[in-house]
């Protein structure tokens, strides 16, 4: 698809057989990484549960090294401005006009820079989106809430040492230098969302084992 006279590319993968239409789930890459990075995570239980996974490729120096502006992070989509937000908005009309997408069930998730961008599509285009999941994502403040209420899961590991749990610089060198701003707390991203889909305010705490829910 073509966005802001720029050629952009995706990879789709659909079932076979489907009585109609068909729920559409898109994976973001993390950056430095490529759609092809995240296909074999999710092939396999996209054919067998009967749903469209797309997998857009972010821009960068390098063809099979993405990355996506979040504004405050990552290197080339942020300094060269890349409107990843109208990319994936088209992509999803170009799916829709070629396959039987239920667009009620559109669902985005992503990795890290690719996190960071879902937290934005989930604001941007709220309407559309049915759900979101953000793994080691981060925001940046100053964001404006979604226009409706869109359902988030957040997982974020405490000694994460790339995207820091408590927010701030990234302790690698390379994720840094790709920073405009400094990472906010996950906590920053729970209230967030929390005020924007009408939680309440006080949140359910579940320890299990390791994990805390």
């Amino acid at each position: 698809v073509r966005v802001g006279g720029v050629d952009r590319d995706y990879l789709l993968d659909t079932p076979a057989k489907a009585s109609g239409p068909v729920p559409l789930v898109i994976v973001l890459h993390g950056g430095g990484g490529n759609a092809r990075t995240m296909t074999p995570r999710w092939l396999d239980t996209a054919r067998r549960e009967g749903f469209a996974v797309a997998f857009p490729n972010g821009v960068g120096r390098n063809a099979n090294m993405g990355t996506w502006n979040a504004e405050g992070c990552c290197g080339f989509a942020m300094t060269s401005g890349s409107d990843d937000i109208a990319f994936i908005a088209a992509m999803i009309d170009d799916i829709a006009r070629q396959h039987r997408i239920d667009q009620a069930r559109v669902y985005v998730t992503g990795l890290s820079n690719g996190g960071m961008l879902t937290y934005r599509i989930g604001a941007a285009l709220a309407p559309r989106i049915a759900a979101m999941a953000v793994v080691s994502g981060a925001m940046f403040g100053g964001e404006t809430p979604p226009a409706t209420p869109v359902p988030v899961l957040i997982m974020h590991g405490e000694q994460d040492d790339i995207v820091p749990f408590k927010g701030g610089t990234s302790p690698m060198a390379l994720v840094a230098r790709s920073q405009s701003k400094p990472f906010r707390e996950v906590a920053y991203a729970v209230d967030f969302w929390r005020r924007a889909d009408g939680c309440a305010d006080k949140p359910a705490v579940e320890p299990k084992g390791d994990i805390t829910v």
